[in-house]
């Protein structure tokens, strides 16, 4: 049954796709006007954005649907597919963006307007964190891949436009000889600087994604921090630990606990009841979890 995360959800995404329309039409315009290669990337990466947004918000009801035995793990797998698209498309065109400056810096740079290309970019800045504020908000009790993956986006947004406002303020505020020789080179090396520092967060969540759509088990900290919580239940009722199985799924966990008791005898109460403290434990910090305790017969 779809439930009120359902429309949150859908509330952050359609925020973030009507966001996205407005920012790459004054983008594009913006890049035609100026000529300059940073804004043309920033429209370029949120028109790569919006096409996203529209898959996710195709996928989203999918992920509210309940498994079943065709589908063991419901939905989640297509989430991460969705992820990892968007990540290749970033790469690609984040690469491509630094081989063009690289070039356009070689044939002698351009002068472009550096005083409108500031003030533009500050004014995306401050838009871009009432947009987060905003999401962050409606997303403080979800557990969604997708809406961290829009406001993680949106934080590189807001950086670049930072980073693009101060360094076009330079020729404009500080005229000197050595300012006015770098000029025609300023738009290109910040559009490649900015592309290196953004390359990192697509090429991270390509990894991760691999991880969980080959069920792989989620990073260490992941791994580590389950333990953790779980072990000391396990000491508790004495009972050893053999093995981990954790696999992740889109937004979810799946976690099986294979035990030996050291009394040759074990109560199916008493199991349960341990399940359901490590359960307790584990969705404190893990929202959407589904946890196996499990005796390891051999």
């Amino acid at each position: 049954m779809i439930n009120s995360s359902f429309y949150k959800e859908k509330f952050i995404l359609q925020l973030s796709m009507a966001a996205s329309v407005v920012f790459t039409v004054i983008e594009v315009v913006m890049a035609i006007f100026t000529n300059s290669q940073a804004v043309l990337m920033d429209a370029i990466i949120d028109s790569i954005e919006l096409i996203m947004i529209i898959f996710s918000l195709r996928l989203l009801p999918l992920l509210y649907k309940p498994t079943n035995e065709k589908r063991p793990y419901g939905y989640n797998q297509a989430e991460s597919l969705v992820v990892l698209i968007k990540s290749f498309m970033m790469l690609a065109v984040t690469v491509g963006l630094i081989i063009n400056n690289v070039q356009m810096l070689l044939e002698g740079g351009n002068h472009i307007a550096y005083g409108l290309v500031a003030g533009f970019e500050i004014f995306a800045a401050v838009v871009g964190i009432i947009i987060i504020l905003i999401m962050e908000k409606s997303n403080k009790h979800l557990n969604s891949p997708l809406v961290d993956a829009e406001i993680t986006v949106w934080k590189i947004d807001i950086i670049a436009s930072c980073g693009l406002g101060i360094a076009f303020l330079v020729p404009v505020v500080i005229k000197t000889p050595f300012t006015a020789a770098i000029a025609p080179y300023l738009d290109q090396t910040v559009a490649i600087i900015l592309s290196l520092i953004l390359v990192q967060q697509p090429i991270r969540y390509i990894i991760t994604t691999f991880r969980d759509m080959f069920l792989f088990a989620p990073e260490a900290e992941t791994m580590d921090r389950i333990k953790e919580l779980a072990e000391p239940i396990l000491v508790f009722h004495e009972v050893d630990t053999t093995c981990y199985d954790v696999i992740r799924t889109g937004r979810k966990l799946w976690v099986s606990i294979y035990f030996e008791p050291k009394s040759e005898t074990l109560s199916v109460l008493r199991i349960s009841r341990i399940q359901k403290e490590i359960d307790d434990a584990l969705t404190k910090e893990f929202d959407d979890l589904y946890l196996e305790l499990l005796p390891d017969i051999y």
